[in-house]
Order: structure tokens, then C-alpha cells, then sequence
């Protein structure tokens, strides 16, 4: 990877200040980004589910069925657990 002389500078100190090596600092902050974004995109899919499937189960009005909401919720749990390595 290419960085400006000054990037390098900036993350040696992050690292440093971490305790870690500027490999492990990327890589974990890398890490860290990637399963945000996947937490995000899985959300952002599951809650367009349950949309469609409270249109399709109501008729179209916007009742929340229970199922779908548990469903969602349990997603974020299990990817929040995921994430800090239990």
C-alpha cells in the first residue's frame, strides 16, 4: 500500500500508542470497519424484509409483526457478539 510519508507517521504513532505493530493496527482497524459495514448492510436487508413482510401479512398497512422485529433484533445481537470475538 502507498501512503504519504505523513500517513506513516500518523499511524506509527496510533500503533505505538496502542501497543501494537502498524500491521496489527491496520489490519485490526480494517477489522473493525468491515464488520461495521456488514452489520450495517445486514440490518439495512432485514429491515427491508420486514418491511415486505409486514405489507405482505397486513394487507399492505404498517402494522410491526413480532416475528420480524425478534428476528432483526437477534441479528444485531449475534453480529455485536461476533464482532468483539465471543
Amino acid at each position: 500500500m502507498r501512503i504519504t510519508p505523513e500517513a506513516l507517521d500518523t499511524l506509527r504513532e496510533a500503533a505505538c500508542a496502542q501497543s501494537q505493530d502498524v500491521t496489527s493496527f491496520v489490519l485490526g482497524a480494517a477489522l473493525d470497519l468491515a464488520r461495521s459495514v456488514l452489520m450495517e448492510d445486514l440490518l439495512l436487508r432485514l429491515s427491508l424484509e420486514e418491511r415486505r413482510s409486514t405489507r405482505c401479512r397486513a394487507g399492505g398497512s404498517r402494522a410491526d409483526p413480532a416475528g420480524a422485529s425478534a428476528a432483526l433484533r437477534g441479528a444485531q445481537f449475534a453480529l455485536v457478539r461476533a464482532s468483539r470475538g465471543a
